[in-house]
């Protein structure tokens, strides 16, 4: 274990370090080659942006990328040993940022990993909120099928959005499910010319039939049997999807 202050704790395994620093959740890789910093924090808006931009222009960062509840920055080639020391200053004004604007909030910890050619599980423990989301690309940036999951710590569904190539999307919250279909050829042959190149969505045309609903979590059930999601995990999807199977 390594600590970097007195309210942050990172853990070396496999050539990351990760674990809170703050109210933030962050994720160092170690390996030389890949030297990335990513930092997870509770909220974030445009303006935090503004604010933190002159911190990150230390001359050791080669790539900024703003991602889902963080910040990943790309950084030179510094060895290991010496790769804590020299990012530990700007880890510390940039947690110092958002734990003094998000006093009350706290990301607690992220995961992300690899489960098939094309497909990803990530997990964002913010407060008391788990999200778990997998998603399966077609091809690179092109997603073919995705599901993400709200759970409290105490393991009650809050929330699931289903995103399926094939049919549609499908949203649960608040004990209802509304279902949405991709339009067909023809409802997109007779619209704008926009429309007939890209399918969309019915945004005015909510369905309710269980015949799509069952089809739709069939698809992603197989999609995430054919790869290679951890048990707990595994068993998360599995209870939100047969709330889905049981709920009219």
């Amino acid at each position: 274990m390594v600590q970097t202050s007195e309210d942050s704790k990172l853990i070396l395994e496999n050539g990351i370090l990760s674990g809170s620093v703050k109210n933030c959740f962050v994720r160092l890789d170690t390996v030389p080659g890949t030297a990335a910093l990513e930092i997870f924090f509770p909220k974030g808006a445009d303006e935090d942006r503004w604010e933190i931009r002159d911190i990150l222009n230390e001359p050791y960062i080669v790539k900024k990328e703003w991602i889902d509840s963080g910040l990943r920055l790309m950084l030179k080639d510094i060895p290991p040993k010496k790769l804590l020391e020299t990012t530990k200053p700007l880890i510390e004004r940039i947690t110092a940022h958002f734990s003094g604007r998000y006093p009350d909030d706290v990301f607690k910890h992220y995961k992300h990993y690899i489960c098939g050619k094309l497909s990803r599980v990530i997990l964002l423990h913010i407060n008391e909120t788990i999200i778990l989301k997998y998603c399966e690309e077609l091809r690179a940036d092109f997603t073919r099928n995705y599901c993400k999951v709200l759970f409290t710590e105490q393991g009650d569904c809050e929330k699931v959005y289903i995103n399926c190539y094939e049919t549609g999307t499908l949203e649960y919250k608040n004990g209802f499910i509304e279902m949405h279909r991709w339009e067909n050829e023809d409802e997109a042959q007779s619209v704008s010319y926009l429309s007939r190149r890209y399918t969309q969505r019915l945004l005015d045309g909510v369905i309710d039939e269980p015949d799509v609903k069952i089809k739709m979590i069939g698809i992603i059930r197989s999609s995430m049997n054919s790869s290679t999601i951890e048990n707990e995990d595994s068993e998360l999807f599995d209870k939100a999807l047969s709330i889905l199977e049981i709920n009219s």
